[in-house]
């Protein structure tokens, strides 16, 4: 199994999900953990004290600042967001959408409104 797919809760973390994590991280001792659009650290830095693996981790948050002191090597990296155009086109691009953005806008302004809701 190539992927690992868990939902985190804040609540804290379950047996069965540590295990499960920490089952994969030994197969994979050099994976990938994303934890996306997060708002509470605490939650990724519940399950890493016991995983000793050369585990690089991925944290995507909307938030504005993030402590990181507690994670041993974090790097960061602040990122503007994209504008609505640029967002739009990733959208067309990412989903393999036929049509341009051009396109888009002229013939199929519905369409182009709910890729802007997306976005």
């Amino acid at each position: 199994e190539n992927l690992l797919a868990m939902e985190l809760q804040p609540t804290g973390r379950s047996n069965d999900d540590f295990m499960r994590l920490q089952s994969y991280c030994k197969k994979h001792p050099d994976c990938l953990f994303l934890y996306d659009n997060a708002d509470d650290l605490s939650i990724v830095e519940e399950f890493l004290p016991a995983i000793s693996s050369p585990l690089h981790i991925l944290v995507t948050t909307r938030r504005i600042s993030i402590d990181s002191s507690k994670l041993q090597h974090a790097h960061t990296l602040q990122l503007q967001p994209l504008n609505t155009h640029t967002a739009v086109q990733l959208l067309l691009a990412l989903s393999h959408h036929p049509l341009t953005l051009q396109q888009l806008q002229q013939d199929h302004p519905s369409e182009y409104q709910h890729a802007l809701n997306i976005v």
